[in-house]
């Protein structure tokens, strides 16, 4: 037999007030205006937000301050799980925006970096985003991880043009932990001749001299059939 009398908890009746007034917007501004609470955030299906989702808003909105408030408060009201992803979310959010303290912040809240899901410092190589690959290379995220298309941190940023975050990469590597023959033909296929320097800083290209010069000619890019002749590459 059903009991009736059960008294329902604070976060019950959290749950059951946002459930009534989740598709009745004039309520809601009514209901939130006598409480004094302020309108509180909502998704585009009228639910209001959880608190891992208005951290994401927030820091898309690049309002800091918010998200700094929100971060602090992310413990509560949410499944474990779901605070996870949520914070997972918002470790990719600040790598494409380069704010290395807040993802300081975002780590010591246990956000997971080596998610082979999410790849954040594959995203950071995507912004050149160097002081946010630093950081998560310090908690032990791995340079040479793969994603699902096989690139690598340094590919993208490589074939980005990004040299300030592929000088980094290319200095923390070790040769044999580079495909640089895949690396140096993708680059002189598409006329990248200023990263292709930077790669021949670093690692001797004659070595693999016969793969080069044909795919630069056929890029039609004059300035890196140049770049690999003055680097002495021959065919």
């Amino acid at each position: 037999m059903t009991n009736t009398n059960h008294t329902l908890n604070s976060e019950e009746q959290t749950i059951i007030f946002r459930r009534i007034i989740a598709g009745h917007s004039r309520l809601r501004k009514h209901i939130y205006t006598m409480l004094k609470i302020g309108e509180t955030p909502v998704c585009q299906c009228g639910n209001p937000l959880l608190p891992g989702q208005k951290l994401l808003v927030a820091l898309q909105n690049g309002d800091m301050p918010e998200a700094d408030c929100l971060l602090s408060k992310h413990k509560q009201g949410a499944d474990h799980h779901i605070r996870q992803f949520y914070l997972d979310s918002a470790l990719l959010q600040v790598c494409r925006m380069d704010r290395k303290s807040f993802a300081d912040k975002l780590i010591r809240c246990r956000a997971n970096v080596n998610d082979k899901r999410l790849y954040s410092v594959m995203l950071a190589a995507e912004q050149n985003c160097t002081n946010t690959i630093k950081r998560l290379l310090g908690c032990g995220v791995n340079a040479k991880e793969e994603n699902f298309s096989g690139e690598t941190a340094l590919s993208i940023a490589l074939n980005g043009g990004y040299n300030e975050c592929a000088e980094f990469l290319l200095r923390l590597l070790k040769p044999s932990e580079v495909d640089i023959k895949r690396m140096a033909v993708r680059l002189a296929r598409f006329g990248q001749s200023k990263t292709l320097e930077l790669l021949a800083c670093h690692y001797k290209l004659h070595k693999i001299s016969q793969t080069l010069l044909r795919p630069a000619v056929l890029s039609g890019s004059k300035e890196t059939v140049k770049t690999l002749l003055d680097l002495d590459i021959r065919c």
